[in-house]
């Protein structure tokens, strides 16, 4: 179920910043593995993983898409990206 509450981080990707208060976020149901987060207003998804302190984001494409909403049981991130 999207998840408004957490640490807020900005990034950037491909020089378009966005900042996670303002997008959906998808809990994974675990803490160890990713958050996915969608721009309604772009239909972009993003994933947030962690690697120790860090985090890296990458923007996620159509396939990458269908996995994970396969993956965590999350058929609400298909229909909002399309």
């Amino acid at each position: 179920m999207p998840n408004r509450r957490g640490a807020i981080l900005i990034f950037s990707i491909n020089d378009t910043k966005f900042n996670t208060s303002d997008l959906k976020k998808f809990q994974t149901g675990d803490p160890t593995l990713p958050v996915i987060y969608l721009d309604e207003a772009s239909s972009r998804v993003f994933i947030h993983n962690r690697n120790g302190w860090k985090i890296d984001t990458d923007e996620v494409d159509a396939a990458g898409i269908e996995k994970l909403a396969a993956r965590f049981n999350i058929p609400s991130l298909l229909r909002k990206s399309r």
